[in-house]
């Protein structure tokens, strides 16, 4: 070979790697961006869910407020300034305030003085001005000096103007979820803002109010719609994001998530970074093969070109497979890190609404306490009490199934548990002529109590459920350094061909037609569960018609004085 053969092979074994990784660079960042939008959008989704939810309960103890005081005089709420007892509410985020038509504060939740005039407040004049709610900017509280905002509408129902009801709330409160929703990324914006740009929280927090000219990219795309995304270039700090905004519905709000496109940029660097390594190996190994070939060609010409095919085929497979794989796992650390975000924040926001239905429904019964429509009230709250223990139950199997549930081992005594667990079965029991036996046990074991003591309290609540005679007994068998926590009963039994479906969510025995009187078919996999996840082996004998037997097997920690006995005694304690 002269120099115009190595020539040839250096370029082709450089040019096509350098298209290739040029191909992958377009595409790369169109794909960084576009994932950038999305990410945008769905977190604006969740600040926009939890906004709404706070503004709501802002609105309903305002409503409460005007329902317990609307027959008071301002002079009957000025001899007792104190809102607390008469709302059964104590201040702290947020607090309530009754306003005079004159701008005086006259009665509140916030312990100490209270002011003088706040006539000259936005909210005020707003709502002297028109009735509905108001949602006034950030501002200093003259009171400790912390940013707050306000939810306000007129007092009373009338066209009259008869002062102001005023829930504030400190703007620190939406720290913890901005942080959360920031998490791993410095270069993130979030804002809750008005439409007429007047700022109401944001992170990184303001030092001063903030109200964003007419000009700006966030005013421009709000005006033309209530939610959407664009590319903009900061007003705080000039940097260039990619932002998704969505209005509040009903109320004159929006929220706003940023990414910085030095963010996305970083990303996308370091993955052209390493598809560069990757292009230097293609062309190293099309170099090498250029010259093996153009040795071989004046004897074997088809055979150096069969194997130069055969090596280009197999480096664009191994470039095909690194792709591959990358995109599956940056897939699947997104969905990691949003099931872990969404969970810490889910127990919160999933609950607001229960919350708030139970208020409203306080305020109906208060209301109709002598009418002919409290029967439905008094059914609501147990339709609402059905809700709440669904969602708890939904909850534990998602935190559970997410990995993200805390452990908590330490050593302790069982019969701390199973004395617990007896005072709160007994009544159950009792209720329907069951007996309900315990059998004491001196054993320390290593374990976490709270997740042990929820096992233990779902496998007796099963066994009480599902006896109709006789009763439940609960006791405990040393196994070498393991202590067999056993929950007996003598009820229906379980057929042997569905010893493994019981603990599948949602699964139950006889129950077609989902009576939720008999459970939600959710106790038998928080169980399962939880004994993977402290690695305690969870056994089951059962006959149709014979009775159960669940096991638990716990590490025993040895003791001196350990009284524990080596087997179940007769039974020394009927709690039954």
């Amino acid at each position: 070979m002269d120099w115009r053969d190595y020539g040839k092979a250096i370029a082709f074994g450089g040019v096509l790697p350098a298209m290739a990784l040029g191909m992958v660079a377009l595409t790369g960042w169109q794909d960084r961006v576009a994932d950038a939008y999305r990410d945008a959008r769905k977190n604006a989704d969740l600040l926009h869910e939890h906004v709404s939810r706070v503004l709501e309960n802002q609105e309903m103890m305002v409503e409460l407020a005007e329902a317990r005081t609307g027959g008071l005089s301002w002079d009957e709420l000025g001899e007792n300034r104190d809102l607390g007892p008469l709302l059964n509410f104590s201040g702290g985020l947020l607090n309530l305030f009754l306003i005079d038509p004159e701008g005086r504060m006259v009665a509140g939740t916030r312990t100490g003085p209270l002011l003088e005039d706040v006539s000259d407040r936005d909210f005020f004049a707003r709502s002297r001005a028109s009735p509905g709610f108001h949602v006034s900017g950030a501002f200093l509280s003259r009171f400790d000096d912390d940013w707050i905002y306000v939810v306000a509408r007129r007092r009373g129902r009338g066209d009259r103007f008869d002062g102001v009801i005023a829930a504030s709330m400190r703007v620190s409160y939406f720290t913890s979820i901005f942080q959360r929703l920031n998490e791993g990324n410095a270069d993130v914006r979030v804002a809750i803002v008005r439409v007429d740009g007047e700022v109401i929280a944001s992170h990184p927090s303001l030092e001063a109010p903030l109200k964003l000219g007419a000009q700006t990219g966030f005013m421009q795309a709000t005006r033309a719609a209530d939610a959407g995304s664009f590319r903009s270039v900061a007003q705080v700090d000039g940097k260039e994001r990619i932002y998704a905004f969505r209005k509040i519905e009903g109320r004159p709000v929006f929220v706003s998530f940023g990414i910085g496109l030095d963010t996305v940029i970083a990303g996308w660097r370091e993955r052209i970074l390493a598809d560069s390594v990757m292009a230097v190996m293609a062309a190293a190994v099309l170099t090498m093969a250029y010259i093996m070939v153009a040795n071989r060609m004046a004897t074997d010409r088809e055979r150096g070109a069969k194997l130069e095919a055969a090596v280009r085929e197999r480096t664009e497979e191994a470039e095909r497979r690194c792709r591959e794989a990358e995109a599956a796992r940056a897939e699947a650390d997104r969905a990691n890190h949003a099931k872990a975000r969404f969970l810490a924040a889910a127990s919160h926001d999933l609950r607001q609404p229960f919350q708030a239905l139970r208020l409203y429904l306080e305020v109906l019964r208060n209301r109709l306490a002598d009418s002919d429509s409290f029967p439905a009230v008094e059914m609501a709250s147990k339709a609402l009490e059905s809700g709440e223990e669904l969602l708890a139950a939904l909850l534990d199997v998602s935190t559970l199934e997410a990995g993200v549930t805390p452990v908590h081992r330490k050593a302790f005594a069982v019969q701390d548990v199973l004395a617990s667990l007896a005072n709160e079965s007994a009544p159950v029991a009792a209720a329907k002529n069951l007996s309900l036996r315990v059998v004491p046990s001196g054993a320390i074991i290593d374990s976490d109590p709270v997740l042990l003591a929820r096992m233990l309290r779902n496998l007796v609540v099963n066994a009480i459920r599902y006896t109709r005679n006789g009763g439940v007994l609960i006791g405990c068998r040393r196994r070498g350094d393991r202590l067999r926590i056993e929950v007996h009963d003598s009820g229906v039994g379980i057929p042997a061909a569905e010893h493994a479906l019981i603990f599948e969510d949602f699964y139950q025995i006889d129950n077609e037609a989902r009576d939720r009187s008999i459970g939600l078919g959710l106790g038998l996999s928080v169980v399962s569960r939880c004994a993977r996840l402290l690695d305690h082996p969870l056994s089951l004998r059962s006959t149709e018609g014979g009775g159960s037997l669940f096991a638990i097997e716990v590490p025993l920690v040895p003791a001196s004085g350990d009284r524990g006995q080596p087997g179940l005694q007769p039974l020394a304690q009927d709690v039954g």
